[in-house]
């Protein structure tokens, strides 16, 4: 079954992980 609670950790990670190597 899908866990979109997991997927939306995923994206806010992702989105993180490529905040932090665009330079801060």
């Amino acid at each position: 079954m899908f866990d979109l609670d997991f997927s939306l950790k995923i994206h806010l990670y992702s989105w993180i992980f490529s905040e932090a190597i665009q330079g801060n």
